[in-house]
Protein backbone atom coordinates (compact mmCIF):
# COMPACT_ATOMS: atom_id res chain seq x y z
CA UNK A 1 0.00 0.00 0.00
CA UNK A 2 1.59 3.57 -0.89
CA UNK A 3 0.06 6.65 0.68
CA UNK A 4 -1.21 7.88 -2.65
CA UNK A 5 -4.00 5.36 -2.88
CA UNK A 6 -5.31 4.25 0.43
CA UNK A 7 -5.24 7.01 3.04
CA UNK A 8 -8.02 9.58 3.49
CA UNK A 9 -7.46 13.05 3.99
CA UNK A 10 -8.53 12.81 7.35
CA UNK A 11 -6.11 10.37 7.97
CA UNK A 12 -3.03 12.62 6.59
CA UNK A 13 -3.65 15.30 8.23
CA UNK A 14 -2.92 14.49 11.40
CA UNK A 15 0.58 13.01 10.63
CA UNK A 16 3.64 14.05 13.10
CA UNK A 17 6.63 14.71 11.27
CA UNK A 18 8.00 11.68 13.89
CA UNK A 19 6.06 9.43 12.44
CA UNK A 20 7.60 9.87 8.72
CA UNK A 21 10.63 8.31 7.68
CA UNK A 22 12.85 9.14 4.44
CA UNK A 23 14.78 5.83 4.19
CA UNK A 24 15.73 4.36 1.01
CA UNK A 25 12.05 3.07 1.66
CA UNK A 26 10.31 6.42 2.56
CA UNK A 27 7.09 5.21 4.83
CA UNK A 28 4.63 7.30 7.20
CA UNK A 29 3.02 5.78 10.29
CA UNK A 30 -0.73 6.16 10.79
CA UNK A 31 -1.77 6.19 13.82
CA UNK A 32 -4.60 8.53 14.31
CA UNK A 33 -7.38 10.57 12.22
CA UNK A 34 -8.88 14.01 12.59
CA UNK A 35 -11.93 14.16 13.86
CA UNK A 36 -14.68 17.35 14.54
CA UNK A 37 -15.78 17.39 18.29
CA UNK A 38 -17.89 20.03 19.51
CA UNK A 39 -16.92 22.29 16.42
CA UNK A 40 -12.92 21.45 16.64
CA UNK A 41 -10.86 19.86 15.00
CA UNK A 42 -9.11 17.17 17.09
CA UNK A 43 -6.38 14.00 16.38
CA UNK A 44 -8.46 10.90 17.80
CA UNK A 45 -7.91 7.47 17.32
CA UNK A 46 -8.17 5.00 14.31
CA UNK A 47 -11.27 3.40 14.61
CA UNK A 48 -9.89 0.03 14.65
CA UNK A 49 -6.08 -1.28 15.74
CA UNK A 50 -5.97 -2.52 11.85
CA UNK A 51 -6.59 1.14 11.04
CA UNK A 52 -2.72 2.16 12.64
CA UNK A 53 -0.28 1.23 10.37
CA UNK A 54 2.84 1.67 8.01
CA UNK A 55 2.32 2.77 4.71
CA UNK A 56 5.10 3.33 1.95
CA UNK A 57 5.32 6.49 0.14
CA UNK A 58 6.03 7.00 -3.33
CA UNK A 59 8.89 9.08 -4.64
CA UNK A 60 6.90 11.83 -5.51
CA UNK A 61 5.00 12.21 -2.26
CA UNK A 62 8.09 11.46 -0.23
CA UNK A 63 9.93 14.66 -2.36
CA UNK A 64 6.66 16.76 -1.65
CA UNK A 65 6.63 16.30 2.16
CA UNK A 66 10.53 16.82 2.32
CA UNK A 67 10.08 19.91 0.48
CA UNK A 68 7.22 20.87 2.87
CA UNK A 69 9.45 19.77 6.10
CA UNK A 70 12.60 21.99 4.96
CA UNK A 71 9.55 25.32 4.02
CA UNK A 72 7.85 24.78 7.46
CA UNK A 73 10.60 26.17 9.99
CA UNK A 74 10.11 29.84 7.83
CA UNK A 75 6.47 29.55 7.33
CA UNK A 76 5.61 28.84 11.33
CA UNK A 77 8.21 31.82 11.94
CA UNK A 78 6.15 34.27 9.19
CA UNK A 79 2.36 33.15 11.19
CA UNK A 80 3.70 33.58 14.52
CA UNK A 81 0.57 32.98 17.20
CA UNK A 82 -1.80 31.83 14.52
CA UNK A 83 0.38 28.77 13.76
CA UNK A 84 -1.33 25.69 14.42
Amino acid sequence: MTVTDTTRVATTVPLDWKEVWFTNCPMVSVRGTLSREHGDLVVTDTKTEKSKRVLFMTDEIAGILRGVRKRQPEERLRAGSVWQ
